[in-house]
């Protein structure tokens, strides 16, 4: 089975339609920048940053932060909510 590679540069709507629907897996590349965009986030979690939908509820709940310790539990909740 063919994998759809993501790798930041060219993702198309029609590669997104075949993970979405036709359950197409998918492989990361320069799993490095992965690892710097985690630490990033981990990083503004840590110092109490204010980011929509990372330290902020979403939505009509954007004005309620977050509590660090609460951070990636909210994403889970996400995925949950959107599945």
């Amino acid at each position: 089975m063919e994998k759809i590679l993501i790798n930041g540069e060219d993702l198309t709507f029609d590669d997104v339609v075949d993970v979405a629907c036709n359950y197409v897996q998918i492989e990361l590349g320069n799993l490095e920048k992965v690892r710097q965009c985690v630490d990033f986030i981990a990083q503004k979690v840590n110092e109490k940053e204010v980011i929509y939908g990372v330290t902020t509820g979403f939505g009509a709940k954007a004005d309620k932060v977050i509590a660090p310790e609460d951070a990636r539990q909210l994403q889970i909740n996400l995925l949950r909510s959107h599945s």
